[in-house]
């Protein structure tokens, strides 16, 4: 029997209030795939949400998967959905995909054009799931970095010069190397981009062993045909034997060793952090071993020319590095750039060298049953990558199939704005803000500062527009032939589209470029001061317009609270209603936030944990995941209140769903907030980084609802149980 303090919020049962619809019966069904209500939901909600699932077969699969949950179904759902799309034809599409019509997208009056589009797309896809075996595509690409651009023959006046180009290429062709570029906002004017030089990312997974068999495979003379020796002498260059590789793979490890050794002496990975290089002249003039000049000129020579160009490389960083460069041999470089390279290709799946069975990485990401009995694989990595490269143009046609026309975008649009709206009318309520923050709290919050962009990017480029589509990607080019060509032309493509629009104007309303069409999440920016709903979560779990409006506010409604709340979180803060960085606080509101702060500082730093294995514990770092954890609670919060407000507009309750019509419609929403949060951790791996800004999901859940009054109210959970340990609802940690 459920548990006897459920009885008392139960809802009276009659026919009147529950659905029987078909898509209410479809609901039902899904929603008790997760549920177990045998357990009392005040001892662990989360296994009362989710408990169900994590009995079922799927979620105990032995797949070498660190965990498994509902954002990784929702994922894996929207991949079998791109696949579906890449493997039609046009025609098919458009008869057979689409979730309810094309509405507002010009399909009648472009066909032809969006036709064209999506042959672009599906060629891409085709050659990336047809790529052979075989490593003969990457040797220009070494040919042109042992002759062209480092060659061990260099002299010490051509080596800064020589290794300018070679960073160059490695930047234009989106390779790691001694440095990671970035092109973003700058921050002091919003207006344009900057160019932000950074450390590099050193992988901590690599190991000489299998980094040797690797280049063995494709760089050693021992391992190749005689046709292939031919045609690489043919290129001027020479395979190696098995001491080089050995060589060269030392000098590798050598000098990331080095740089990893550099990168962990910095305070952090950001351009915000140490004494800066702010432009152009200052860059230049630092480096004598660099010629930053050259390596401008590559990328854009307009902006090298110019020596007050906005640019941020960190002296902590950077000077180290000219001495690093200093101490190695030209053997040494040309073996690290070959290498790093080379491992670089190999691990985006743009070339074979290895039979399928052991192709890591991009090649082969997953069992190839993870997906669907119908998808492999190889096509589930080029859906993602198509998905990725192609956003704006394959974004459109996911859109098409998983969301629909222009009125389920407007009602999205909607559903954002009545949160946002909500929210809005209870920030001037908050007690502990004095009248002066308080007022800049509501301005930088307000509906024509706080920006949402959802669902279908009408901007730049507009997805509705084909012809704007078209434009967009003119420029790149597909090789129906080959899949290395085909992404080396798309790195090149995509390098030179951002460098170009250097000291041009930038749209403060366009996109981020942390979206894709297969990604689950969502995101704040407080320099531009927008959130982002794409459309990769707008799906079922977190969101479904057949879904009653409990499940869709707990879901959804939760995330796009979370990430409103994140303008006001320890970071957002820190910025004005126009996404500068501000001091806007007064001392007393300031001092009022960091007590508040502290309470989850304190709360997460309790949790922990298990590797079952093991025993080992990890425990949650409070300080590091502090901005997550209040934009949870205040994201549950908004949505909570919204849904209250919504269903007193409509002036009546919702309908309940059958087998749930013993429970009220909040308690629903608790659960429709908690069930795409669902996941289970393996035996063998906790699946967790003690680094992640990120709390897992269960201690998450738990907390943010410990935190919630009104769901010990809902739940009638009693004071001192595990959901509700507090004496009273003053010692909850709240924010907003």
């Amino acid at each position: 029997m459920p548990p006897t303090n459920i009885l008392l919020q139960r809802a009276p049962s009659t026919a009147a209030n529950v659905c029987t619809t078909p898509d209410c019966l479809a609901t039902s069904a899904f929603i008790k795939q997760y549920v177990d209500l045998n357990v009392d939901p005040c001892s662990d909600f989360f296994e009362y949400s989710c408990g169900a699932w994590l009995k079922a077969p799927p979620a105990r699969r032995k797949e070498k998967q660190e965990s498994r949950g509902s954002f990784v179904d929702v994922t894996k759902n929207n991949v079998v959905s791109l696949v579906g799309i890449m493997e039609s034809t046009y025609d098919d599409f458009m008869a057979n995909q689409l979730k309810t019509n094309a509405e507002g997208f010009n399909v009648a009056e472009q066909r032809d054009i969006d036709s064209a589009n999506f042959q672009k797309a599906k060629d891409y896809y085709n050659v990336c799931t047809s790529v052979e075996r075989g490593a003969a595509e990457i040797y220009p690409d070494i040919a042109h970095i042992r002759n062209g651009l480092l060659s061990i023959n260099e002299t010490a006046d051509s080596i800064p010069k020589q290794l300018a180009h070679t960073l160059a290429y490695f930047t234009r062709q989106n390779a790691p190397s001694l440095i990671e570029v970035k092109i973003t906002r700058n921050d002091k004017d919003h207006d344009y981009n900057t160019v932000v030089i950074l450390d590099p990312t050193i992988s901590s997974e690599e190991d000489e062993e299998s980094t040797e068999k690797v280049i063995n495979k494709l760089l050693g003379q021992h391992n190749q045909t005689r046709q292939v020796l031919d045609t690489v002498r043919s290129m001027n260059i020479e395979l190696w034997s098995q001491d080089e590789v050995k060589n060269a793979v030392e000098n590798y490890f050598r000098v990331q060793t080095q740089l990893k050794n550099l990168t962990e002496a910095l305070t952090t990975h950001e351009e915000s952090s140490g004494v800066l290089y702010g432009n152009v002249s200052a860059l230049v003039s630092s480096s004598v071993l660099i010629d930053w000049h050259t390596y401008l000129s590559d990328l854009n020579p307009e902006y090298a020319s110019n020596p007050s160009g906005a640019l941020s490389a960190v002296q902590e960083y950077m000077q180290p590095l000219e001495k690093l460069i200093s101490s190695l041999t030209l053997q040494e470089l040309q073996d690290f750039f070959i290498v790093r390279f080379t491992l670089d290709r190999f691990g985006k799946g743009m070339i074979f060298p290895f039979s399928s069975s052991v192709v890591p990485l991009a090649n082969q990401t997953t069992s190839e049953n993870m997906f669907a009995p119908n998808v492999t694989a190889r096509q589930a990595a080029c859906a993602i990558d198509v998905g990725t490269n192609l956003y704006n143009s394959v974004g459109r046609f996911f859109a098409l199939k998983t969301i629909g026309g222009i009125n389920e975008k407007n009602e999205i649009d909607a559903f954002i704005h009545e949160l946002q709206t909500s929210w809005l009318n209870h920030l001037p309520g908050t007690p502990w803000l004095d009248a002066e923050t308080k007022t800049r709290a509501v301005e930088k919050a307000g509906i024509n500062a706080l920006k949402p962009r959802a669902a279908i990017n009408m901007i730049r480029p507009d997805w509705t527009d084909p012809t704007f589509i078209q434009s967009y990607y003119e420029s790149f080019s597909v090789d129906v032939s080959s899949y290395y060509k085909s992404l080396s032309n798309y790195y090149s493509w995509r390098t030179d589209r951002q460098w170009k629009e250097l000291g041009a104007k930038v749209l403060n309303e366009q996109w981020s470029d942390e979206g894709y069409a297969t990604k689950v999440n969502a995101f704040y920016n407080p320099h531009l001061n927008q959130i982002e709903i794409p459309e990769g979560i707008l799906q079922r779990v977190f969101y479904d317009t057949k879904f009653p409006k409990y499940l869709n506010y707990g879901g959804l409604g939760s995330v796009i609270g979370h990430e409103l709340t994140h303008a006001l979180d320890n970071q957002g803060r820190l910025y004005n209603s126009t996404g500068y960085a501000e001091d806007w606080w007064t001392p007393f509101s300031n001092e009022a936030f960091h007590n508040r702060s502290q309470c989850f500082i304190d709360q997460y730093n309790k949790d922990y944990i298990t590797n079952r294995s093991t025993g080992e514990k990890i425990q949650i770092d409070g300080n590091n995941t502090l901005g997550e954890n209040i934009a949870d609670s205040g994201g549950l919060s908004i949505a909570l209140t919204a849904y209250r407000e919504y269903i007193g507009q409509m002036q009546q309750q919702e309908l309940l769903l059958p087998d749930f019509e013993t429970l009220t419609q909040e308690q629903m929403f608790f659960i429709g907030y908690t069930i795409p949060r669902c996941i289970y951790f393996d035996d063998e791996l906790t699946g967790y980084d003690a680094n992640d800004e990120h709390a897992p999901w269960s201690i998450r859940v738990k907390n943010s609802l410990i935190n919630s009054a009104e769901f010990a109210k809902t739940f009638n959970c009693p004071a001192g149980s595990p959901m509700n340990p507090h004496k009273s609802d003053d010692d909850r940690c709240v924010v907003w």
